[in-house]
């Protein structure tokens, strides 16, 4: 399975704030905390780090939306409209050194279970309309060592085409008059800016969620917690668990959250998910 990193939804993001183990309650959203490293009892993982020197990347967004409209007012117009909007995106960040840190290895079942053992965790985790939510953990940290630059194009395009008949009586054959009017607009807007040096350009995560939600087959490390949930009968009913690397497919099972996203392979094994902001 390739590692999958997610980009922030802006580089305002620092290590401090973003922190190793931060549990938050959506890749989408990792300024929406639910708990910090520092309220677990248990302790995580050790730190590994490394520098990968020059990267740059690029990524591209295409939207298409086109309705067509078919008309006949009292039998004597008959007509057709066609409406295609469309809109490009290309982003690109320039060249700068990654700090690589993550853990060494995957969290301990104490480490999890301490998790799911905090009130605000568990309060979110029950608060599903489907079953239970997953939690998500920041488990890995892509830090742009020095600033970058980041340069957005977007181009648009409006078009429409339109036309409409009338039937004319001509003797015994009916000849219909008509005519169209088709009109196209096109807009290209750039920006541009450079980063503080310091900021998180990516995030990796796992995910805590609970067996049963999700796809079968799952190829998560799977545990049981006796005290996290309880169903109120006196029973101590077990919980299986399972941790799991935050994938696309992954995100597809969170169905209380649904994104639309963009998945690319940015090299050396890695993909990259960002997420798509409709206008």
């Amino acid at each position: 399975m390739m590692p999958t990193w997610f980009l922030p939804p802006d580089f305002t993001f620092t290590p401090a704030k973003l922190p190793l183990g931060l549990v938050i309650s959506h890749p989408k959203n990792p300024s929406d905390i639910i708990a910090f490293p520092s309220s677990l009892s248990a302790a995580l993982p050790a730190e590994s780090s490394l520098i990968e020197p020059n990267h740059s990347h690029s990524v591209e967004l295409s939207t298409s939306v086109g309705l067509s409209l078919l008309a006949r007012l009292l039998d004597l117009v008959s007509g057709s409209a066609n409406v295609t909007k469309s809109r490009r995106d290309v982003v690109e960040y320039g060249q700068v050194d990654h700090h690589v840190r993550t853990f060494e290895t995957p969290l301990s079942d104490a480490a999890i279970r301490a998790i799911v053992a905090l009130p605000k965790v568990r309060d979110y985790i029950r608060g599903s309309l489907f079953g239970r939510r997953p939690v998500y953990i920041v488990c890995g940290l892509r830090v742009a060592t020095t600033s970058f630059r980041v340069e957005t194009v977007r181009e648009s395009t409006f078009a429409a085409d339109v036309g409409a008949e009338v039937p004319i009586p001509a003797g015994t054959v009916p000849v219909e008059v008509g005519g169209r009017l088709s009109g196209c607009k096109e807009r290209v807007r750039m920006h541009s800016y450079e980063t503080a040096p310091g900021i998180v350009f990516a995030y990796q995560l796992c995910a805590i969620k609970f067996k049963g939600n999700g796809r079968e087959g799952s190829q998560g490390r799977l545990f049981e917690s006796r005290d996290a949930f309880m169903t109120g009968d006196g029973g101590g009913t077990v919980d299986e668990l399972e941790l799991v690397d935050v994938t696309e497919e992954v995100l597809d099972e969170d169905y209380d959250l649904p994104v639309e996203c963009k998945v690319e392979s940015v090299g050396d094994g890695n993909s990259c998910v960002l997420f798509i902001e409709r206008a």
